[in-house]
């Protein structure tokens, strides 16, 4: 039997792409990825998802992966909203591999996000979608710690291109909030690689169209 775990990786970012990873194991493989000490991607550090990065690439039967860049991102929210676009690409996953059981990680209520998804797959399949299943499930976990280190590479060519450390790239972080500020106060425009969707996007223009009329005053 094979298994497909589904997880996305940077849904609140403000930088970079948005990624949806497929990972396909057979069902045996199930206690080696325990062993190996795959789990959420979040509470191991980076060394260690690289170090098991390399295994899950060859453990795996099939590995798909979708980068959803900040266009696409913010033609899309124009018609819709974040979590039917995922739900669209996490279709996408299932018609592009081949499994007999996906477990899909929920970005909302589980029953409301699986309808969603089933509305776009053609196939018949035997989905499973929880909360919290990057937890919960060694193959969840499995892509998510895929989809980390696949993000992470796409942020570290950002900042290569930028030739500036702009941190994490979520909404959180300072050193990403100063950067997007700096950039927008210099150029009155933000990089492509932003997400000039988000709330957080809007705050900063109107902060500094304040900034600018004080200082003109």
């Amino acid at each position: 039997m094979f298994i497909c775990g589904i997880d996305e990786n940077g849904r609140g970012s403000l930088l970079g792409p948005l990624v949806i990873t497929a990972a396909v194991f057979e069902s045996e493989k199930e206690e080696l990825l325990k062993e190996i000490g795959v789990k959420d991607s979040k509470k191991i550090s980076k060394e260690k998802r690289e170090e098991l990065y390399e295994i899950l690439k060859k453990e795996a039967k099939e590995i798909k992966i979708i980068k959803i860049f900040p266009p696409e991102i913010d033609y899309f929210l124009k018609f819709t909203n974040l979590n039917s676009l995922e739900a669209k690409k996490i279709s996408d996953l299932i018609e592009m591999t081949n499994a007999d059981i996906y477990f899909i990680d929920s970005v909302t209520k589980s029953k409301k996000f699986k309808n969603e998804i089933l509305k776009y797959v053609n196939k018949k399949v035997e989905i499973h979608v929880e909360n919290y299943l990057d937890e919960n499930n060694v193959f969840v976990a499995a892509a998510s710690i895929i989809g980390k280190v696949e993000r992470d590479r796409e942020i570290e060519k950002l900042k290569e291109e930028m030739k500036i450390d702009f941190g994490s790239g979520y909404p959180s972080d300072q050193k990403t909030i100063n950067f997007i500020k700096e950039f927008y106060f210099k150029y009155k425009d933000f990089p492509s690689f932003v997400r000039k969707s988000w709330i957080t996007i809007d705050k900063i223009k109107n902060e500094i169209k304040i900034k600018s009329l004080k200082d003109f005053l």
